[in-house]
């Protein structure tokens, strides 16, 4: 179980799970899931900087202060 943050009810982090079908825009032209995690930081936490991606700019209109930590060594692309 994820701890809550008790003001908000937000979860500290989450799963976080991408699936692009365009071939072309997948690591070696394959189709595939890709794997993260979802870190949901305080406005006084320090940002850690993992990414600046379309995806991480999505999730900030939900959560400003989020960070990703994907299972991959490339970020996800929307495109």
């Amino acid at each position: 179980m994820k701890a809550l943050d008790l003001d908000t009810g937000i979860p500290d982090s989450f799963p976080v799970y991408h699936y692009n079908g365009l071939k072309q825009s997948n690591h070696n032209e394959r189709v595939e899931y890709v794997l993260g995690t979802a870190l949901v930081l305080g406005f006084e936490d320090p940002m850690v900087r993992t990414d600046d991606t379309p995806v991480k700019r999505c999730l900030q209109t939900k959560w400003p202060y989020i960070e990703l930590l994907w299972t991959t060594e490339r970020s996800p692309s929307l495109n």
